[in-house]
């Protein structure tokens, strides 16, 4: 659900929830899993900048033999976009958008024990969808490519 707030504010509301489950002979006998994602957002017209904020979660449940692996998630994530203004990139309507992200959360794998959850990332990405016209030569796209730094713990 998107809708306007007030004159250059702009919000966006989503949320998907879901199951899935399954049997079957092989290694895996059985994987039953639930899913849940909420997210919001906030766009600032005059700035060009986009908060955001989200939740997700995943619980699952796989059988191998005898042994009971888990794959869950709980986190929170906070971002932040924001256009770099670039005139010629405007004037061929593409942007430029550098983007900061947090997430928080829990996280166990297999038969790991529950731990921790923390990224950050930033990404500064090279435009998205400029092309490039030269005089009798055909419409040419950039290598499409999206440097980041990303932080485990």
């Amino acid at each position: 659900m998107t809708g306007r707030i007030a004159d250059g504010v702009n919000a966006r509301l989503g949320g998907r929830v879901g199951t899935i489950r399954g049997e079957r002979e092989g290694t895996i006998q059985s994987d039953q899993a639930s899913f849940g994602i909420a997210e919001a957002a906030v766009h600032l017209s005059t700035t060009r900048t986009t908060v955001g904020v989200g939740y997700r979660t995943v619980s699952q449940q796989l059988t191998r033999g005898g042994a009971v692996l888990r794959n869950d998630l709980s986190a929170v994530d906070v971002s932040l976009a924001q256009t770099i203004p670039l005139p010629i990139l405007r004037s061929l309507d593409s942007e430029w958008r550098a983007l900061l992200n947090l997430e928080m959360g829990r996280r166990r794998q297999g038969e790991d024990v529950e731990r921790a959850n923390r990224r950050l990332a930033g990404v500064w990405p090279f435009p998205s969808d400029l092309r490039l016209q030269s005089v009798g030569t055909q419409s040419k796209r950039p290598v499409q490519g999206s440097p980041s730094r990303r932080l485990h713990r």
